[in-house]
């Protein structure tokens, strides 16, 4: 694939990958409880959200705009009265979340040619992810990226 969405989406995964080594890759980010408990209990995954024409254009390139969703899963093991495991849970998605928030914002380029910037935008807070078997907490981070594609 020769377009800059395409680099950009793939320079940002293998950055999420470096900076979250134990994590699995989520074979499904738009659907969570469609993955397997593996990746549930430790994983990431990115999804494609809305884009937008920015209305530059630099030398017959346009910019355009995207978001893109870092969705981070994990697994708490708490019982209905002992609430600590899932609290830990939850601070653990956090901490996953702020080692990408901070590299993004100390590097908004990532080191990469086909991104011209990437900035946090919001999240969505904390969400359960119920399958059959066990309950995963997901964090679904929102972050804006701007690329430029020949015309």
């Amino acid at each position: 694939m020769s377009t800059k969405i395409s680099k950009a989406f793939d320079d940002f995964k293998s950055l999420c990958a470096s900076l979250l080594p134990d994590h699995k890759m989520l074979t499904n980010p738009y659907a969570a409880e469609q993955n397997t408990a593996a990746a549930l209990a430790l994983g990431f995954g990115l999804v494609l959200g809305a884009g937008e024409n920015t209305h530059r254009t630099i030398n017959c390139m346009m910019s355009l705009r995207r978001n893109f969703h870092l969705i981070l899963t994990r697994k708490f093991y708490a019982t209905e009265l002992n609430i600590v495991g899932k609290e830990d849970a939850m601070k653990q998605l956090f901490e996953d979340q702020k080692l990408i928030i901070s590299y993004v914002e100390k590097n908004p380029t990532i080191s990469s040619n086909s991104i011209a910037k990437i900035d946090f935008l919001s999240d969505n807070g904390i969400e359960f992810v119920f399958t059959e078997q066990d309950n995963y907490l997901k964090l679904e981070t929102i972050f804006r990226v701007e690329y430029f594609e020949n015309l």
